[in-house]
């Protein structure tokens, strides 16, 4: 089995995930509208011996979010396009790594 993906999480119910930045273009991939973070769940498939993202609810939470997006009919989702969203863990960050700790040291 391959390393999971990077920037992936897994919560608190043991699910997997991953927050994706998608783009969301009108007027047939025209005109830029919003970047739509969305909370992707991942799973390995052992058929394919790959970690896959699953996008089916993505729609559905789109329409949540911006109603109105509805009823039109030249709205393209850029998934092909999507970016990985980076989590830092506060205790791993690399920016922490550097630091030093001083323990019992008065001044």
């Amino acid at each position: 089995m391959k390393a999971p993906p990077k920037h992936s999480f897994v919560d608190g119910t043991g699910q997997r995930f991953i927050f994706l930045d998608i783009d969301i273009m009108l007027r047939n991939g025209e005109r830029f509208f919003t970047t739509f973070r969305y909370k992707a769940p991942v799973h390995y498939d052992f058929y394919l011996g790959q970690w896959c993202v699953e996008a089916d609810g993505l729609s559905d939470e789109l329409n949540i979010k911006y109603s109105f997006l509805r009823n039109r009919t030249d709205v393209h989702i850029c998934l092909n396009e999507a970016k990985f969203v980076k989590r830092y863990n506060l205790c791993n960050n690399e920016k922490n790594t550097s630091i030093r700790r001083t323990v019992g040291k008065q001044f």
